[in-house]
């Protein structure tokens, strides 16, 4: 993104709005617009006194570039894959920690933000709300990426109640394995996104061991990312493990934070530093990225060769209930199961086609690999 007024250079404007963001004099400002503002304008080592002597002299303030970890390409691909629906997706370099591509649907023209603003907020299906920081939702099936890796960091016998395809119900709704399991054990639960067994392995778990593994795998805090991002108030005055055990309890998260569970795992076991900013650039609201342990090496290991393979790729799906009329779709994916180096997260709500977040993760990866 350039000075302030010389425009985004990632291509069209409203591929990038999700991550850039708007400028307005009346509605302010949002995304890095606003988190880099000061830097944006050239204010961002200008003291108050030289600010005002610059105004005497009419010697305007020069903005600077701001360098993000977008790649261009990618990040077009995958807003105009989500053309048509409501969802998100996040691609992570799972190595580095460099976030490559951030899409919310549907989007909008920054350009044309206050002239359309009372109907951008109007809207029903929130066009300005950047879904993949901010939009909070059930992880449903796709949450059993992370039971079955806290119970076997932890040692909990991850023998299974048969039958796995047993269906659960959920509030006069019936849930059900996303495919049909090859196999009895909990890596044939796992990858056919069966519900039941995790009932199992979260009462197992207890509330104590699920609260250490949702904050170790960055689910109940926001992330530090420049942008600002969205977490929930996590254990509840009231646990119900057999809910949380199926995503389907209190614990909401976005799909930035399921593309650190899938970095996890490509990043054998150690939660890489997500960053959207290239290098840290003064005049930048500041960000905190970390890296942590989550599981060893050896458990990631484990959690990779129970996701299935799909055109060269590997990744789970996953189902969640989040209303009367409301159902997301989830995918997660990492591009080798050997050699991992690239994890995505997508997250749709009320898809018709079940296997269409899994078609934009496969594209992202083989493209990010060309």
């Amino acid at each position: 993104i350039g000075p302030r007024g010389l425009g985004h250079r990632i291509g069209a404007r409203d591929v990038a709005a999700p991550v850039v963001g708007y400028t307005t004099l009346r509605y302010g400002a949002s995304g890095i617009e606003a988190a880099c503002d000061a830097r944006l304008r050239g204010d961002e080592s200008r003291t108050p006194w030289q600010a005002v002597w610059d105004g005497m002299l009419h010697r305007a303030p020069v903005g600077h570039a701001v360098k993000l970890t977008l790649d261009a390409p990618l990040q077009i691909a995958a807003q105009q894959m989500l053309t048509g629906h409501v969802g998100a997706v996040v691609l992570v370099d799972a190595h580095t920690g460099a976030i490559l591509a951030l899409a919310s649907s549907p989007t909008y023209d920054p350009a044309t933000v206050a002239a359309s603003w009372d109907a951008l907020r109007d809207d029903p299906r929130a066009p300005l709300l950047n879904r993949a920081t901010q939009g909070l939702a059930q992880p449903g099936t796709i949450l059993e990426t992370v039971i079955a890796g806290a119970a076997l960091q932890a040692g909990v016998p991850l023998t299974l109640p048969q039958p796995l395809d047993a269906p659960l119900s959920m509030d006069g709704r019936t849930l059900a394995c996303a495919n049909v399991p090859q196999g009895e054990t909990w890596q044939a639960a796992l990858a056919a996104a069966c519900p039941a067994p995790f009932v199992t392995l979260g009462s197992r778990l207890g509330e104590a061991r699920l609260q250490a593994a949702f904050a170790s795998w960055g689910l109940i805090a926001p992330l530090s990312l420049t942008l600002p991002s969205a977490a929930v108030d996590w254990p509840p005055s009231a646990v119900n493990l057999r809910e949380e055990s199926l995503g389907q309890g209190h614990l909401l998260v976005t799909p930035l934070h399921m593309a650190v569970v899938a970095s996890v795992l490509g990043n054998d076991g150690v939660r890489p530093p997500l960053h959207l900013l290239a290098e840290p650039q003064a005049g930048c609201a500041p960000a905190h990225p970390f890296t942590t342990t989550v599981v060893s090496a050896e458990v990631a290991s484990q959690l990779r060769r129970a996701w299935p393979s799909r055109d060269g790729i590997i990744g789970v799906p996953g189902t969640a209930l989040a209303g009367p009329e409301r159902t997301l779709t989830w995918f997660l994916g990492l591009n080798s199961r050997d050699v991992p180096r690239y994890a995505v997260a997508v997250m749709l709500e009320n898809e018709a086609d079940a296997g269409f977040a899994a078609t934009v993760a496969t594209r992202l990866l083989q493209q990010v690999q060309r």
